[in-house]
């Protein structure tokens, strides 16, 4: 169990509203450097000292969560939460409101599975409300689940970034930090090196949904100087390691397995970063393309729907395979200021965390 105060530095923190005043769990996989644990900080944070972090795979073994009686539960992923439902099919942590946040890996991936599928049902059956990230995600829950399409809110995602760094040795002492995790082919460090070479940014810890071998292939093709540049950590190791042999075998892709949120993002930031890329097979919502875009980064991303909701028709590119992203970088053209102006204004509009706080709020409300 943790306070929601143990967050990265430097971040906003929302005062929590007066008209919750009774504790709130929030279970989630509180896997470092996740895009799990950044939605859980976030809305920890929107509760402020009333929040209780909980980490999925310790619900079992936490008695002090267990003996607690719980204002709302908010539950982030159907399938590695559903620790929460004990074997009579209710929750194990006594709560007045449960509110379960679906997981892009939950609808897309997960329901696939008979058995995955049973499980996360108990879960949505003990669910007061279902929150999604998006139209896209709501059509894809109701026709997995048909009867909850009158609980279901519509929340998107926000994202927490820590204020610029104006001081330039900020950005050389990192450049050390990450460089020196790198792995790669001798050209391909030799390259790192190099200060004014452009470098293509995937975040993401190497697993077969985020398909990192989508980019990694096309950049067998690319043929102008562009470093492809993996971050994430290992999390499917059998695929990690497929990933690893094919970045061994080229001169122009590393993969650093790993840096905490904010060293990433100071890593995004960086001038010499051409853009932002997403090769995922599926998403929920993709909070490093909404971090990219909020930075005025342009982003290439894979054409499925959930990365067309974000970038779709005109902030940012889509491609649809590995030769037609290999052409996006080859042709690479100066920044199209007027397409980084409607990112950014799309992303403060329509994500803003002001309005997600609220919508939290409100949901939590909303159970009598």
């Amino acid at each position: 169990m943790q306070q929601c105060q143990a967050v990265s530095s430097g971040v906003r923190q929302c005062p929590a509203k007066s008209d919750i005043v009774d504790q709130i769990a929030i279970v989630a996989p509180l896997t470092e450097m996740s895009g799990n644990m950044s939605t859980a900080h976030r809305i920890a944070l929107f509760f402020g000292r009333e929040a209780v972090l909980v980490d999925s795979s310790a619900v079992r073994q936490d008695q002090q969560i267990l003996q607690q009686t719980f204002a709302a539960l908010i539950v982030l992923h159907a399938l590695r939460s559903a620790t929460v439902i004990g074997p009579d099919g209710r929750l194990l942590i006594p709560a007045s409101r449960c509110i379960l946040v679906f997981g892009g890996t939950d609808v897309n991936e997960y329901s696939k599975d008979p058995v995955h599928l049973a499980t996360m049902t108990k879960v949505v059956d003990v669910a007061d409300r279902c929150v999604c990230f998006s139209e896209v995600m709501e059509r894809r829950v109701v026709s997995l689940w048909p009867h909850v399409r009158g609980k279901v809110w519509i929340i998107r995602q926000s994202v927490l970034i820590p204020p610029c760094r104006s001081d330039p040795t900020a950005h050389l002492t990192l450049g050390g930090q990450w460089m020196r995790t790198c792995v790669g082919s001798v050209g391909s460090i030799t390259a790192l090196g190099n200060s004014t070479l452009p470098v293509a940014l995937l975040p993401g810890g190497l697993r077969p949904v985020k398909d990192q071998l989508f980019a990694v292939r096309a950049w067998s093709r690319v043929t102008v100087p562009c470093l492809l540049v993996l971050v994430g950590s290992s999390i499917d190791d059998s695929y990690a390691q497929r990933v690893l042999r094919e970045v061994m075998a080229l001169s122009n892709v590393v993969w650093c397995p790993g840096l905490n949120r904010e060293a990433l993002l100071l890593l995004m930031s960086e001038i010499r970063v051409q853009c932002v890329l997403n090769t995922s097979i599926s998403e929920g919502q993709a909070q490093s393309i909404i971090e990219a875009m909020l930075m005025r980064k342009p982003c290439v991303v894979r054409e499925i729907d959930e990365n067309l909701d974000l970038v779709h028709p005109d902030r940012g590119i889509a491609v649809k395979d590995e030769a037609c992203l290999a052409e996006v970088i080859n042709t690479w053209q100066p920044d199209d200021i007027a397409m980084l102006d409607r990112a950014e204004r799309f992303i403060r509009e329509q994500h803003s965390l002001d309005v997600e706080s609220a919508q939290y709020h409100n949901v939590v409300l909303s159970v009598n």
